[in-house]
């Protein structure tokens, strides 16, 4: 939190974070509709977007200041068990 980032003009400032997050295959980012009212709350005016049109499971957020969003909040939408039997959860490394 004490770290700063110098500007162009030479004055210091709060350090920018932003995150790359790989889950694996059959997760993604939920859509507006799907996302819970104090979810919504949380992830206000963050910059969220998937990596690649084709890469629905990797997700990219930032930068933002890191003061401000020392944690942040993901908002994904789990494997569909109904489509993929062969799906076992917990047991995924993040």
């Amino acid at each position: 939190m004490q770290l700063k980032q110098i500007l162009a003009n030479g004055k210091k400032r709060v350090l920018n974070v932003g995150v790359v997050l790989i889950f694996p295959e059959g997760f993604e980012l939920a859509p507006p509709d799907r996302i819970a009212p104090e979810m919504k709350e949380k992830i206000v005016n963050l910059p969220f977007q998937n990596y690649h049109p084709t890469k629905k499971n990797i997700f990219v957020i930032g930068l933002v200041p890191g003061k401000k969003y020392s944690e942040i909040t993901f908002p994904i939408l789990s494997l569909d068990l109904a489509s993929n039997k062969h799906v076992h959860f917990l047991k995924y490394p993040i």
